[in-house]
């Protein structure tokens, strides 16, 4: 599965599943780029301080150029 066409992506919803999502990504995939999207600020301090997701943000980009796979 390494011949992937993508290593950037986006989990918008970082609760059990987004969050279980993302982490399983990570494990699997070590070398993506995995940017998470919440409104609500723990949820992001929480996944990011756990090496969950790389980025965090609270709203949709307005722009989704850099997204590659997005999970919702």
């Amino acid at each position: 599965m390494s011949d992937l066409p993508f290593k950037k992506l986006t989990v918008i919803g970082l609760g059990l599943i987004g969050g279980s999502f993302a982490m399983a990504a990570r494990e699997c995939f070590p070398d993506w780029q995995v940017q998470g999207i919440d409104p609500d600020a723990d949820a992001l301090d929480f996944a990011k301080t756990q090496g969950v997701i790389h980025t965090a943000a609270q709203e949709l980009p307005a722009q989704w150029e850099d997204n590659q796979l997005i999970v919702l």
